[in-house]
C-alpha cells in the first residue's frame, strides 16, 4: 500500500465483495463525483500478478508523461 500512496493522489480500497467491474464502477463514480479534474486513471487489480520488486518501476512508467 505504501508504494501506491507515494505515487497516487488517492488510493481506494474496496472489500472483497462483488466483481471487479463493480469495483471499477464504484471507483469511477466516487472520483467523478468530486469537483476535481482527472487527467489519468489507473485501475489496478490484485488478481493480476506483478513481481513486487518491479511494481514501483511499472507504476512510474505508467504514470510518466507520454512523449510526443
Amino acid at each position: 500500500m505504501a508504494t501506491f500512496k507515494g505515487l497516487a493522489a488517492k488510493v481506494l480500497v474496496r472489500g472483497n465483495k462483488g466483481f471487479d467491474f463493480g469495483a471499477y464502477k464504484d471507483a469511477v463514480l466516487h472520483l467523478t463525483g468530486q469537483e476535481q479534474t482527472i487527467t489519468r486513471l489507473l485501475l489496478l487489480n490484485d488478481s493480476v500478478f506483478v513481481f513486487r520488486p518491479g511494481l514501483r518501476n511499472l507504476l512510474v512508467k505508467l504514470l510518466a508523461t507520454k512523449e510526443k
